[in-house]
């Protein structure tokens, strides 16, 4: 199985990395392939809300030309994505934000036609 982590830490080593590489360890001793994505290795900007990402039905059909089509395109490839990222303000860090709401292009609803 093919599984991505993805670190929404800005810390590489912090405790959310520590944590993380725990569990990485225990999929790659149990025979899966493990992808390891630093959010703070990226350049993610937040999403415009223009919505023209609906409008690709074959992948991530962002207009922005950033990193984030190349993060989705290896979760795309991946059995499972495990997101691990600390808590600010009740919140996730500022880089995790902007690649979750980035995933709205991932989403493709249903024809009415």
């Amino acid at each position: 199985m093919q599984v991505t982590t993805i670190l929404g830490s800005p810390r590489k080593n912090g405790n959310t990395a520590k944590v993380l590489e725990l569990f990485e360890e225990l999929m790659t001793q149990q025979g899966n392939q493990v992808d390891r994505i630093n959010i703070v290795d990226y350049e993610v900007r937040g999403c415009l809300g223009c919505q023209a990402c609906k409008e690709v039905r074959c992948g991530p059909g962002c207009v922005q030309q950033d990193d984030a089509v190349r993060i989705f395109e290896r979760i795309i490839a991946s059995d499972a994505v495990i997101f691990a990222s600390p808590l600010y303000t009740y919140s996730f860090p500022a880089q995790m934000k902007a690649l979750i709401d980035r995933q709205n292009c991932l989403v493709t609803g249903s024809d009415t036609s």
